[in-house]
């Protein structure tokens, strides 16, 4: 029994390794493909810039809102304090996302 999977094992190898090297030559490659060059908003340099720049503006802007209330007297004691500390705190890590979004983006992938 051993012997058998052994031998089915050799023969996955050996097709795989006698599959003709000319298939990969044929297959589009997306850096190939004509529409890989269109540039959009997203993969531009002024929509990069534009996105983080923002995003570092609303950054500031949220961080700057909750080391106000923290300095506060009051602090988190009253309602308003907390909604918007916790609306700072999610907008800072929206705002992070949105800084960072560009960064993985393969050059070749067509969007």
């Amino acid at each position: 029994n051993t012997h058998n999977t052994s031998f089915k094992v050799q023969v996955i190898i050996t097709s795989i390794l006698e599959c003709p090297k000319d298939n990969m030559s044929s297959m589009n490659f997306a850096s190939e493909d004509p529409r890989a060059s269109i540039q959009t908003l997203s993969t531009s340099l002024a929509g990069i810039a534009i996105s983080v720049s923002s995003a570092l503006f609303s950054l500031v802007g949220s961080l700057l809102i909750i080391y106000l209330i923290l300095k506060s007297t009051m602090g988190l004691k009253k309602a308003y304090h907390r909604i918007m500390f916790s609306i700072s705190i999610c907008d800072v890590l929206q705002s992070c996302a949105i800084a960072l979004a560009t960064l993985p983006m393969p050059k070749d992938m067509i969007y």
